[in-house]
C-alpha cells in the first residue's frame, strides 16, 4: 500500500468521524428542540386562573388587612394623645394640690411661730 492510499483513507475516516459528529449535532438538537416543544405543550394545557384568583383574593385581603393596620394605627394615636392629655390634666392638679398644701404648711408654721410667741410673752 502506498502512503497516498493510507492518506486517503485517513482522510476519509477523518470526512466520516467528522459527518458523524456533525450528525449527532444534529440530532440533539433536534432532540433539544422536541423536548422544548413538548414543555411548552405541557406549561400551555396548565390552567392558571385558579391561581390567579388566589393571588388576586390575597392581594385584596393585603389590602384590607393594610386598611385595618392604618385604623389602628390612628386609634392608637389619637388615644394616645388623650391619654397625654390626661397625664397633664393630672399632673396640673396634683401640682396646684401641691401648691394649696404648702401654703397650708406655711400658714400653719406661721400660727405656731406666733403662738409660740405670745405663750412666751404671755
Amino acid at each position: 500500500m502506498s502512503i497516498e492510499t493510507i492518506l486517503l483513507a485517513m482522510l476519509i475516516l477523518i470526512i466520516l468521524f467528522l459527518s458523524t459528529l456533525v450528525l449527532i449535532a444534529f440530532y440533539q438538537k433536534k432532540k433539544k428542540n422536541e423536548t422544548l416543544e413538548r414543555i411548552e405543550k405541557h406549561i400551555s394545557r396548565i390552567d392558571f386562573t385558579p391561581l390567579q384568583k388566589e393571588i388576586q383574593k390575597l392581594k385584596e385581603e393585603q389590602t384590607q388587612l393594610m386598611m385595618k393596620l392604618f385604623n389602628l394605627e390612628m386609634e392608637h394615636e389619637k388615644y394616645k394623645q388623650e391619654q397625654e392629655g390626661r397625664y397633664r390634666e393630672l399632673a396640673k392638679k396634683i401640682l396646684e394640690l401641691d401648691n394649696k398644701l404648702n401654703d397650708k404648711y406655711e400658714l400653719l408654721g406661721k400660727t405656731i411661730l406666733k403662738l409660740s410667741k405670745d405663750i412666751k410673752k404671755g
